[in-house]
């Protein structure tokens, strides 16, 4: 006799194992999915204590899956004693008066913080100095966060305060200079290794109380699972995750935690990782791999690749040399873990196949997931290696619009033939993920998914001229955003399609995604959200 449902929710159900929706519902019972069918199939898992949520027309899904996200440094930027806004400034000079209005609103703080600038939305304007800030900072420290978070803006007051001037030197990245010589105020990538420990100094009471509202926040969108790519160090995982275990200890996690911390790409240290990922073990806070940056980005040309940028003689670098990126895959793959690697450009792309192929020689990386964070480009050759080597694509759609033509302006046109190619990809049959970067881009999938069925952003503007081609489906992009997410971390048998014996994470979409014109994609809203058999979002009680 079949198991009685707690609750059904019925209306148009996309289950992520075929490419349509039918209609029909889906059963509840406890944390998991009963069954999955039309009404008259479901009438045997109804009592009448059965709870019923007649949706109608709306797309009952998989819960969304966000496969690349910086969760720790999105909650701090939610804080009021950020000025997250600066995305929107068009100059330097308009960043600056955002600064200094903001500083008006809170002139009592001890250092100002900044979030969101990018040459490229200043009209692919020379870098930002520090001579700006000092005119209107002259007593209080200032760090500006550029959007892609690999560089820094700094005052003087932030470079004193922060140590640069000791004359610190990065292991890779730069602390940039004027002419003479004279710290101009800008670092990138590794060079921000000093400002990290005050660019996001906030009270510490308000640390807790930030995720749990992100999280909530993330519910709202039908998010239930989130993969934390913040490549925390062993000795800090404990102070960075001590919330989100608290809350998982309590029963009270909605978003599913997945960790991948780092080693700063030495194979030596990950042996220290071994007691944490005893510790955070669970099926809603777990460690899942180990996260490596393999370059930088092509906006600060600092993304490594195969040929020089447009008009320049410098190819961007690898942020640690080859060999060593081959040595901390073999041994993460050999020590039983998946390794996840930041990569921008083509030849930092190129280069983590080559240590994921050479890994497979000497490991068996058959249950492993190991994957490519971003390959914002790539070089055709490279496209078919993903699924030859069972290498994960991650990507995420909507940086192609928030880039603003950036690949032409530094890469060339014909080299950006073959930026963001997630079609490209998919078709050779490697198992795609999807993710956004938050805080890069907003965590909220509707846009992410317009950008990845159009090409488009938020403004309707067409972005990447040269690749149309590379638009999906939405029955692609849906199951990236859910089966391939729950594939990249390992749980595939639990989540990411909604199939009797999973997990019941489900978020209901007000309509059919499947079916409405694309255009109508971006006005979607979740109405609903549903964790382990809970719901932990309705907007009719909003």
């Amino acid at each position: 006799m079949a198991r009685k449902a707690e609750m059904i929710l019925y209306g148009n159900v996309f289950t992520g194992t075929d490419d349509a929706s039918f209609r029909g519902g889906v059963a509840i019972g406890g944390e998991r999915i009963l069954a999955v069918g039309t009404r008259e199939e479901l009438e045997a898992y109804r009592t009448a204590d059965t709870q019923i949520r007649d949706f109608g027309d709306a797309l009952i899904m998989p819960g969304f899956g966000d496969a690349h996200a910086h969760f720790m440094m999105g909650a701090q930027f939610t804080s009021e004693h950020f000025c997250a806004d600066l995305s929107a400034a068009k100059s330097e000079e308009e960043c600056v008066r955002m600064m200094v209005a903001f500083a008006e609103k809170y002139p009592d703080l001890e250092r100002y913080f900044g979030y969101g600038w990018l040459t490229a939305y200043w009209d692919d304007a020379p870098f930002p100095t520090k001579r700006s800030l000092d005119v209107a900072f002259p007593d209080k420290p200032v760090y500006l966060r550029a959007v892609d978070g690999h560089s820094e803006w700094m005052n003087q007051k932030a470079l004193e305060e922060s140590g640069y001037l000791s004359g610190w030197q990065p292991v890779y990245g730069s602390v940039d200079r004027f002419p003479d010589g004279e710290l101009n105020g800008l670092v990138r990538e590794g060079g921000d290794g000093l400002c990290r420990r005050y660019d996001t100094k906030l009270p510490a009471k308000e640390e807790e109380q930030l995720q749990r509202a992100l999280i909530r926040s993330m519910n709202a969108k039908g998010i239930t699972t989130c993969t934390d790519m913040d490549a925390t160090p062993p000795e800090q995982i404990d102070d960075a995750y001590r919330y989100l275990k608290k809350m998982d200890d309590a029963g009270e996690l909605t978003v599913r935690m997945f960790l991948y911390p780092g080693t700063e790409t030495d194979p030596a240290r990950i042996g220290e990782l071994a007691p944490y990922r005893r510790k955070y073990d669970t099926d809603t806070l777990r460690i899942a791999g180990v996260k490596g940056f393999a370059d930088g980005v092509t906006s600060t040309f600092t993304a490594a690749m195969v040929e020089p940028y447009e008009g320049r003689a410098d190819k961007g670098y690898l942020n640690y040399p080859r060999e060593q990126y081959l040595a901390w895959v073999k041994e993460a793959n050999r020590q039983g873990y998946g390794a996840r690697v930041h990569c921008i450009g083509d030849y930092a792309v190129k280069t983590l196949l080559d240590a994921f192929e050479e890994s497979a020689r000497v490991n068996d990386v058959s249950g492993l997931r190991n994957s490519i964070e971003h390959i914002e480009m790539i070089r055709p050759e490279d496209i078919g290696r993903f699924a030859a080597l069972h290498v994960i694509p991650s990507m995420q759609p909507l940086h192609l619009p928030l880039d603003e033509f950036d690949k032409i302006n530094h890469c060339g046109a014909e080299r950006s033939h073959y930026e963001w190619v997630l079609k490209s990809i998919l078709d050779t049959g490697a198992s795609l993920a999807l993710g956004t970067d938050y805080p890069v881009a907003d965590f909220d999938p509707i846009p992410n998914i317009y950008a990845a069925v159009t090409r488009k952003g938020l403004n309707r503007v067409s972005y990447g001229p040269y690749t149309q081609k590379e638009k999906l489906t939405v029955a692609e992009t849906l199951k990236a955003y859910t089966y391939g997410t729950a594939y990249a971390v390992g749980m595939e048998e639990k989540l990411g399609t909604l199939e009797a014996g999973k997990y019941a994470d489900i978020a209901v979409i007000d309509r059919n995604l499947l079916t409405i014109p694309e255009e109508e994609i971006p006005e979607s809203e979740v109405i609903c959200t549903v964790m382990n058999g809970r719901v932990v979002f309705d907007a009719s009680e909003q």
